[in-house]
């Protein structure tokens, strides 16, 4: 990571050629750039119908994160919410990767959603890590009405 200083700069940020640069936060004048690296990583035959099924797994866990968040309290090493989800669903099967056209032969120039979609299997998944805390529920009856008040 390379810093410049230059006094009449009052904001650059963007990219240019391999490079994104941006000001630094706190103090001014001075523009931060840094590097992109050109490689790209392209997937192979194995790897696309795992990068299919993490990707659907992500994908409903933004869905569904209120219920996650309740269902997935923070562990010892500070992990909570989705990312526990993700890894758990991931680790019992709940999503794989099956690939459009069996017969057709994996390239990687292609991206995988390209030519994987992924099944999500319902009947596994799993919305809570252990068993939940019962809410405290008490009921009002009034027989007159008909009508039961739950606080």
């Amino acid at each position: 990571m390379s810093k410049e200083l230059e006094p009449a700069a009052t904001g650059k940020s963007g990219r240019r050629g391999n490079e994104i640069f941006w000001t630094h936060p706190t103090k001014s004048g001075i523009i931060v750039a840094r590097a992109v690296s050109a490689r790209t990583i392209k997937l192979d035959a194995e790897r696309k119908p795992h990068a299919v099924a993490f990707g659907s797994i992500g994908h409903l866990s933004r869905k569904m994160i209120k219920a996650i968040r309740l269902g997935f309290p923070p562990n010892i090493i500070r992990e909570k919410g989705a990312t526990l989800f993700i890894r758990i669903n991931l680790k019992n099967g709940v999503a794989e990767g099956i690939q459009n056209d069996p017969d057709a032969p994996v390239s990687k120039n292609k991206k995988a959603s390209e030519e994987f979609h992924a099944e999500i299997h319902f009947d596994r998944l799993l919305v809570a890590n252990g068993e939940l805390e019962g809410p405290d529920v008490t009921v009002a009856i009034d027989k007159e009405s008909r009508m039961l008040t739950f606080t």
